[in-house]
């Protein structure tokens, strides 16, 4: 906000984002999983399992995005994040918003593996 202040907004904004992907190197994210997102897919009859293999950040969520939003309608997606050793709160809400979009369009949405992980705040998406 400073930085914003006393320069320009495109400045302020890439400071932000510096700000925050050093905060999340700090937090144990993988320098090369900031701007990669690593996910299998499987099918089997009306069923897709998704299982997100690296962690899901502010920086990588739209590969994510976009690739729910190409699933077909109806089905039963399964998304893992056992292995996703990080989820952001902002990337938790994409997610939820998917599920309750996709449920609404007749489909059926299972996020497991959640359990795992710890979370930094009392925010209800906090993961």
């Amino acid at each position: 906000m400073v930085t914003t202040l006393f320069t320009n907004l495109l400045a302020g904004v890439f400071v932000g984002l510096l700000f925050k992907s050093g905060l999340q190197l700090l937090l144990g994210v993988h320098w090369k999983n900031l701007f990669i997102l690593k996910y299998s897919i499987s099918e089997q009859g009306d069923k897709t399992r998704i299982e997100v293999l690296s962690e899901v950040l502010f920086t990588n969520v739209l590969k994510l995005k976009k690739l729910l939003n190409s699933l077909p309608l109806g089905k039963n997606i399964e998304l893992d994040f056992q292995k996703a050793e990080f989820i952001d709160h902002s990337s938790m809400e994409k997610i939820r918003q998917f599920e309750r979009n996709y449920s609404a369009k007749g489909g059926n949405v299972d996020i497991e593996g959640l359990f795992s992980h710890v979370a930094f705040s009392a925010h209800p998406l906090a993961t």
